[in-house]
């Protein structure tokens, strides 16, 4: 009896061991289901991820030749309009020299020579040559006419100062066709894409899941490394058609701004939290906004305004002998077109270097023709002024500044 007593004691025992060994090992187990499912939900959630980068990668490698063409398509585009404008200012500027400076072409060889109403020789050549200066201002005329009219109301302004930038009616159409033929080529470039590919906030989500719930393994993948060359292809067709210096739209109206810069809804006042957008737009801007060869770019624009600036002949222009209503036009419409691009050139002072803005602005734009051109008349107090107060006294030599001076006193 004893025996089977100790004996039942031992499988009591045994039971309440077991029963704490079972109640030790059900948490375990749990632990690992959940660990088990987790895995699974990890390596279903990185198989779509790689099937999804896979995607993306063939996507962008299909789209961005054709969104490389468009945009050599526009900046050709805009690289014609902009030469277009460039030579009607030179052929202005040729024009309107022309006919208020006083240039004698040769000594008179006694024999009967055809010349114009200042005594100056006129041969085949420039007869011609006349003909087609007397069109372009016959047009400058009706364009700068046409101007006023748009703008619906008497504006204060010098002639040569008002910017000539209208095309003709054939040249525009033309520049519209190009334009309307590139932006219809630019929303095709997401036909047949499937929906999770025409969405740069879908396309971040991914990322942002990605990043929120596997951060160790984004960390080591360096995803965030990625991110500008995942958002490159977007930026780049939202900004295809935009102009930096025409003002048509800022950086704050584009989608991809709201996006980067942590908003969802600019005017729902929502605001996103994730710390690294601020790092991210830094990047897209340094990258895809501003990249480096878009910095040579305007470098070359810079030298060919230098060039074009640095053009004008020393010895132009002599003291004109006889004036007329058409000479005195003609002599403003220089003087302010030279006078607006000094002031536009004095704009960039802090931005660029003024050993290449001053020697640019004093010697070649105020000396060299502004000067000339006001010696012409004693009467331009008025020009010297407005000379005096847009130039920085502190690029002026002194005895430039006190001829300035001296001429806004009418001295």
């Amino acid at each position: 009896m004893t025996d089977l007593q100790s004996l039942h004691e031992d499988h009591q025992s045994r039971v309440v061991r077991i029963q704490r060994d079972m109640e030790s090992i059900i948490p375990s187990s749990e632990k690992l289901d959940l660990d088990l499912r987790n895995t699974k939900n990890r390596y279903m959630y990185f198989q779509e991820l790689r099937l999804f980068v896979e995607n993306l990668v063939e996507f962008l490698d299909v789209k961005f030749p054709i969104l490389e063409k468009l945009e050599s398509d526009f900046q050709n585009l805009l690289i014609e309009k902009s030469e277009f404008y460039m030579k009607r200012i030179a052929d202005d500027d040729s024009d309107d020299s022309t006919l208020f400076c006083n240039v004698h072409l040769g000594a008179d060889d006694g024999g009967t020579q055809n010349v114009d109403e200042f005594g100056r020789a006129i041969s085949a050549s420039s007869l011609a040559n006349d003909v087609i200066r007397q069109n372009r201002r016959q047009q400058r005329d009706r364009r700068r006419t046409l101007r006023l009219q748009n703008r619906m109301k008497i504006i204060d302004e010098e002639e040569g100062f008002s910017t000539d930038d209208e095309l003709g009616e054939a040249d525009m159409k033309e520049f519209l066709s190009k334009l309307d033929e590139i932006s219809y080529y630019r929303t095709r470039l997401f036909e047949n894409v499937v929906d999770e590919f025409k969405s740069m906030t879908l396309v971040k989500s991914k990322f942002d899941r990605w990043k929120r719930e596997f951060y160790e393994d984004y960390s080591k993948a360096y995803g965030e490394l990625s991110l500008p060359d995942v958002f490159e292809f977007y930026v780049r067709h939202e900004m295809l058609l935009w102009e930096s210096f025409e003002g048509h739209s800022n950086f704050n109206d584009m989608e991809w701004f709201r996006i980067l810069s942590g908003f969802d809804d600019v005017n729902s006042g929502e605001m996103r939290t994730e710390t690294d957008d601020g790092k991210l737009m830094n990047k897209i801007v340094e990258k895809i906004v501003l990249p480096r060869d878009f910095a040579s770019a305007i470098s070359k624009r810079l030298n060919n305004v230098i060039a074009s600036i640095e053009r004008v002949p020393e010895e132009f222009c002599f003291k004109i002998s006889e004036i007329s209503l058409d000479v005195l036009r003609a002599r403003d419409r220089y003087f302010w077109r030279k006078y607006k691009l000094l002031h536009n050139l004095i704009l960039w002072k802090g931005h660029l270097s003024e050993d290449v803005l001053r020697p640019l602005a004093i010697e070649h734009l105020i000396d060299r023709c502004l000067l000339r051109v006001l010696i012409s008349s004693p009467t331009d107090a008025s020009k010297f002024e407005k000379l005096l107060n847009i130039t920085p006294s502190e690029w002026l030599s002194s005895s430039m500044l006190e001829r300035i001076a001296r001429g806004a006193a009418g001295i």
